[in-house]
């Protein structure tokens, strides 16, 4: 989620920015956050699904990774060749990014939902599974 609200921020300052050196640094983030991404995945991916479904699920992430490396630069060039400009591409993928923000978020509570759950259901079987005390 970081690496989400580090790229909300670059997204938003990058078409004010007129200091060549401070646009270095937040396009310098924005790469960073890509790459972090990209090599947190598997974990995340393990964290979320278990070990055992990594290598299927992670498969499908690598896909629509790739995918969004072919459609995004051909995103770019059609709002360019719109508008004339690149300043819409900023705020359409700060709209992405808030987006895939706050799809996180939901996940965050479902993951502590089913995990309440889960432990509710252990303690429940825990207790079906007490014999009585016979005196």
């Amino acid at each position: 989620m970081l690496f989400f609200i580090l790229q909300i921020i670059a997204f938003i300052s990058l078409p004010s920015i007129t200091n060549v050196l401070l646009f270095q640094a937040l396009i310098l983030i924005v790469v960073s956050c890509y790459g972090g991404g990209f090599s947190n995945l598997p974990a995340f991916i393990g964290d979320l699904f278990g070990v055992k479904q990594l290598g299927a699920i992670h498969g499908y992430m690598l896909t629509t990774w790739s995918m969004g490396g072919i459609l995004g630069p051909l995103l770019v060039s059609q709002i360019y060749e719109r508008t004339g400009s690149y300043i819409p591409v900023f705020y359409l993928f700060t709209g992405l990014i808030l987006i895939a923000f706050a799809i996180s978020l939901l996940i965050q509570q479902d993951i502590k939902r089913i995990k309440r759950q889960q432990a509710g259901d252990r303690e429940q079987e825990a207790i079906d599974t007490r014999k009585p005390v016979e005196a």
